[in-house]
């Protein structure tokens, strides 16, 4: 009798026991549960919503502008403060000020001015909420510089706006390029309204596809902190898409490999210029030449 009641006290403290230690810990779990969600809600408040408009410029280069005005959203989009609502087709206007006068956001907006010895650059950024602003302004002598230099400008704007100073390029700091080798350039890229997709090889070498289903085969070098892509395929027409398809065929033939030259900004940007056949004025035939070009990490 002794041993069974010894027994059932001993099942009964082991039950209540366990029952126990299953409510402590669904009440852990729990906790555990709500400090997560208050955590990813307190991160996504935390991020600040900022208009990003489109740029306002004098330059007759459309392509070129819209091809800064892409790799500077990139590189405000890949900010973790911020979450970027997208007007790039919509210029700037001075009237948005009142449109947007009060409420909880931030304006960007980025002015282009070629002055032909060198291009001005304004970044300006409006806090609508604080009645503050910054700007950053600063004369590149070519257009590859503009580009190399994006995320220090918007770095130091947005220092700039919570300092509630100015900037100018005399203040800052020249960009720090990536240090490039096979294994981080590696991957499959995109960029170029005529390309499908790039993809870079580890073992130097790799291939191109465009969006009209021809394929070329490359090469990569590593030369001091520069990455070389020639085109290792035979002279195709189809490589020369922006031509008119007599000129690309007449020309192809003679035509110098295709080659790219960039600098690695970030892991994921590349940032260069393409050399390649472009369309003579008189629009009969085509001449070798150079373009600003981005490839940017899929």
């Amino acid at each position: 009798m002794k041993n069974g009641i010894c027994s059932g006290n001993s099942e009964s403290g082991l039950t209540a026991k366990m029952s126990n230690d299953f409510f402590l810990s669904k009440r852990f779990f729990s906790l555990l549960l709500c400090l997560f969600f208050l955590s990813a809600a307190s991160l996504w408040a935390a991020k600040r919503e900022t208009v990003f408009f489109g740029i306002t410029t004098d330059s007759s280069d459309t392509s070129t502008i819209s091809l800064t005005e892409k790799l500077f959203f990139k590189q405000f989009e890949a900010l973790d403060a911020y979450k970027l609502e997208d007007r790039r087709d919509t210029p700037w206007k001075d009237s948005f000020l009142s449109d947007y006068a009060g409420k909880d956001v931030l304006l960007f907006a980025i002015d282009i001015r070629d002055k032909n010895t060198f291009w001005l650059v304004t970044l300006n950024i409006h806090d609508m909420k604080n009645n503050t602003r910054a700007e950053f302004q600063a004369e590149y002598e070519d257009y590859y510089k503009i580009l190399m230099d994006s995320k220090n400008a918007i770095d130091t704007l947005l220092s700039s706006l919570k300092t509630g100073s100015s900037s100018s390029a005399a203040e800052t700091s020249a960009p720090v390029l990536v240090t490039l080798s096979m294994d981080n350039i590696a991957g499959t890229w995109s960029g170029e309204s005529v390309l499908d997709k790039i993809v870079l090889l580890k073992s130097g070498r790799g291939f191109v596809v465009f969006r009209n289903g021809a394929s070329m085969t490359i090469e990569l070098s590593i030369i001091g902190n520069q990455l070389l892509v020639t085109q290792t395929s035979s002279a195709n027409p189809s490589y020369f898409p922006d031509l008119p398809q007599n000129v690309a065929q007449s020309a192809a033939a003679s035509a110098k490999p295709i080659t790219w030259n960039f600098s690695m900004i970030d892991q994921n940007t590349l940032t260069g210029t393409k050399t390649t056949l472009h369309l003579a004025n008189s629009g009969k035939s085509a001449y070798p030449g150079t373009t600003q070009v981005i490839w940017t990490r899929q």
